[in-house]
């Protein structure tokens, strides 16, 4: 899951996303972001490396993702392949199921 501009730029385009981020698994550097919160690029950032050790155990070639929903505030979902973390804030209105099938065809 190599995300060039053009993939971000589309996700970026969706209504029910308020930011997006790619970071790497090794580092938790943060490649581009979209989310203006500090704290939540921190958390993703973290998590990011968190789940490079989840990533030795799984399937590289594979993409996987995990959906954390909020009953308040964004939800979030985070999408794993290659080494690179997609971490995707969505409204809390929108229908994260629906809106992670978008994303992951596109991916």
């Amino acid at each position: 899951m190599t995300l060039d501009t053009k993939l971000f730029e589309q996700l970026a385009s969706f209504t029910e996303i308020s930011g997006l981020a790619v970071s790497q698994t090794n580092d938790g550097q943060l490649m581009e972001s979209s989310i203006s919160d500090k704290q939540i690029e921190a958390f993703i950032s973290l998590l990011s490396t968190k789940s490079n050790s989840l990533a030795n155990d799984l399937d590289a070639n594979e993409l996987h993702k995990v959906i954390l929903k909020a009953s308040q505030g964004d939800h979030f979902s985070f999408y794993l392949k290659d080494n690179q973390m997609l971490s995707v804030q969505s409204e809390a209105y929108s229908p994260i199921v629906a809106l992670s099938q978008q994303i992951k065809a596109l991916l």
